[in-house]
């Protein structure tokens, strides 16, 4: 018999919100750094918006201050 808890972690999934937020923070913030190191095409669109990459301290400032992509650029 299949239980549920194979299906989802009760930690992440059951955690207030703030606790959630930091969590996915801690989470995002690795890769926004990966991809700026290892993406010219990411790295000249960041630095071209003026931002320097360590003053990406939090969510706020990743949607503040990261430009994000528009269909025409991606087409």
């Amino acid at each position: 018999m299949v239980k549920s808890q194979d299906f989802w972690d009760v930690e992440t999934e059951t955690m207030p919100r703030e606790k959630l937020s930091g969590y996915q923070w801690s989470k995002l913030l690795p890769h926004i750094k990966y991809t700026y190191n290892n993406s010219p095409y990411y790295r000249r669109s960041i630095e071209e918006a003026g931002v320097n990459i360590d003053d990406i301290r939090t969510v706020e400032d990743y949607y503040e201050m990261v430009p994000f992509l528009s269909k025409t650029q991606i087409l």
